[in-house]
């Protein structure tokens, strides 16, 4: 008999594959937690955008976030990080989230949110921000305290840079 035990799903850079995690999810009794991405495109300004699927429009363009689980996380914003061969690249928030998860349950218990700065510390990116459009430029940000209220209202939890401790979620 085959059997696959993980907790913990993923699909990097691919945030249209939310609905399908969470059915996954669902078929499996709800033993997972899905790690949900943010596009690397989305600046402070249009996060909140995203996260209401337009605002609440729900156009059919699957260009927002389009499901809402309690045994999912969606979080914000992308990273910086080095590649195997030590270039530089930008990837996804579930790159940082994996990782974090996986040490808070090490660290603690599974139900302990990996969060604050005992079992939330991101050690895995060396900056946080997002992929400019127009250039394909990486441009490193801040979420101040005022976004990251509106994340959490949004149900998006916001990964930040803390002085004096680092990369926070």
């Amino acid at each position: 008999e085959d059997q696959n035990l993980f907790n913990l799903i993923a699909c990097p850079q691919y945030p249209e594959l939310a609905p399908d995690m969470v059915a996954l999810n669902n078929q499996r009794n709800n033993t997972a937690f899905s790690i949900i991405d943010t596009p690397l495109r989305l600046s402070p300004d249009n996060v909140v955008e995203w996260a209401t699927n337009n605002n609440g429009l729900g156009l059919p363009t699957q260009d927002g976030l389009l499901v809402g689980d309690e045994y999912a996380g969606a979080f914000y914003p992308s990273c910086q990080t080095n590649d195997l061969s030590g270039n530089t690249v930008v990837t996804a928030p579930s790159h940082m989230m994996i990782r974090t998860i996986i040490h808070s349950d090490a660290i603690s218990h599974p139900w302990f949110a990996p969060a604050g700065l005992r079992r939330g510390l991101v050690d895995n990116a060396l900056s946080i921000g997002y992929v400019n459009g127009k250039t394909g430029k990486f441009i490193a940000t801040t979420v101040n305290q005022g976004l990251r209220d509106t994340l959490y209202q949004n149900d998006v939890n916001p990964i930040t840079f803390i002085p004096g401790s680092g990369i926070t979620n």
